[in-house]
């Protein structure tokens, strides 16, 4: 026989008149707490890590950006964690619980197979349950952050031995900068374009000149959330032909104009959370909106 659901069942149990009634009460109570610890904030100037804060480390996690991860985790104050529990421990392992639930959502958006992230949620939480000092439960979430985002480089980079291959990788990420395409890379290469394309498609399940535009917009992404460049300039050191051009790739692999994704996640957005001036637009750029097609030209990045 099935074991009844509790969730269900109490939620049947309150759709009765007396449930409902009791329902109201209880969440009566709560909106009264969650005033009640608001003020208390306010008065004696705390708060918590800013919500910017928190969408930077699920995109950075999203788009497999373990740079930026690292950057955003030494952003954050530990004086600005919630309290969920009146023990430190318990509260830490509740927060970093969270933590880890939403960590693994995000990496089911950035390309993950959702069972392989769950799986990983539950070894995380499991691990996090079993540890009784401060320091491990940190260390350990913080661990569990940084292995979401690798498992999303993982699935985007499809492990291979090919050399010719992780060495096509290896150079596209040093030369990211330049004008990638796929005749380039196989002259720099000494090897056959036609032949470098078919073997990197086959091996990785990506064309070449898709891995190159992708891997631009990865590190445009990057400037966007971590620095003040204009997208003109941006563009110019990525290689695009023009900011039009960045726009159109950014949005085929983000779903965004850089414009909408520097003001959703971008650092400066931060002082206005805080009271900060200095507003910055969230129109999208000229030509950057998406509307045209936004498949690359065959080998350009």
């Amino acid at each position: 026989m099935k074991p009844e659901n509790p969730i269900l069942h109490g939620f049947q149990a309150d759709t009765d008149s007396a449930g409902a009634v009791r329902l109201q009460a209880e969440n009566a109570e709560i909106r009264k707490k969650v005033q009640s610890l608001t003020a208390d904030l306010r008065e004696s100037e705390r708060s918590h890590n800013s919500y910017l804060q928190e969408q930077r480390e699920q995109e950075c996690i999203r788009m497999g950006d373990l740079e930026g991860l690292l950057k955003v985790f030494g952003e954050l104050e530990t004086d600005k964690v919630g309290t969920v529990s009146g023990d430190s421990v318990r509260n830490l392992k509740d927060i970093a619980i969270l933590v880890i639930g939403l960590s693994s959502r995000s990496a089911i958006r950035g390309g993950v197979p959702s069972e392989a992230a769950f799986s990983m949620c539950d070894v995380f939480i499991r691990q996090v349950e079993a540890r009784t000092e401060w320091m491990e439960i940190g260390r350990l979430l913080r661990n569990a952050q940084t292995e979401f985002c690798l498992a999303v480089r993982r699935y985007h980079h499809r492990p291979t031995d090919n050399q010719t291959v992780i060495r096509c990788r290896e150079l596209i990420s040093k030369r990211i900068a330049w004008k990638l395409t796929v005749g380039e890379l196989a002259r720099a290469m000494n090897i056959n374009p036609e032949y470098l394309s078919q073997l990197f498609s086959r091996e990785t399940g990506l064309p070449l000149s898709e891995y190159i535009s992708r891997e631009k917009a990865r590190a445009a992404a990057h400037m966007l959330i971590f620095s003040g460049r204009s997208n003109d300039d941006i563009a110019a050191s990525l290689s695009f032909s023009s900011q039009s051009h960045l726009g159109k790739v950014f949005k085929k692999w983000t779903g965004m104009t850089p414009g909408q994704y520097r003001t959703l996640y971008g650092e400066r957005k931060g002082a206005r959370e805080n009271g900060g001036a200095g507003e910055e637009s969230g129109s999208p750029e000229t030509g950057g909106t998406g509307e045209e097609s936004a498949v690359p030209k065959t080998g350009e990045a």
